[in-house]
């Protein structure tokens, strides 16, 4: 009896792995907190570690998962370069689309502020209710005498 066996490629990935969809999210989160706190130059660097444990904890809660799990499942990723070239791809996809936006968003204020700004007026001179007219210094008679 002769045993066929189709080896398949793509191996599937475990249940206890982040899929990747989520993983993706869960990366563009952790970058994007990893900036906010890298451009906060006025953290010690101790402070700094503290912030990103507290932010990469938030991200866990909000995609319901945990440390274990998730780098359990950046490590399986990272044992398979196909699937992280593929979730890094899409994570600098997204991070692009987002920088993207603020730029036009911010290109798009501007120009609104150049529109919308008034024009600036040469404020007028009003004239003078009173015309006032200098007299020149006579000399004193009574000055002269006493001398």
């Amino acid at each position: 009896m002769v045993l066929i066996v189709a080896c398949s490629n793509k191996k599937e990935i475990p249940k206890d792995i982040i899929p990747k969809k989520e993983m993706v999210n869960m990366l563009v989160d952790i970058h994007l907190e990893e900036s906010k706190i890298d451009a906060s130059r006025y953290l010690l660097r101790d402070s700094a570690q503290v912030a990103y444990f507290k932010a990469q904890v938030d991200i866990f809660k909000k995609y319901k998962t945990d440390s274990t799990r998730y780098y359990k499942s950046y490590d399986y990723y990272f044992e398979n370069m196909n699937h992280m070239k593929d979730i890094y791809t899409e994570v600098a996809e997204k991070m692009k689309a987002m920088s993207d936006s603020v730029a036009n968003t911010l290109k798009d204020s501007s120009s609104n502020k150049k529109k919308n700004k008034p024009k600036k007026k040469t404020p007028k001179v009003a004239k003078p209710l009173i015309e006032v007219k200098m007299i020149p210094n006579k000399p004193k008679a009574n000055a002269d005498k006493k001398k």
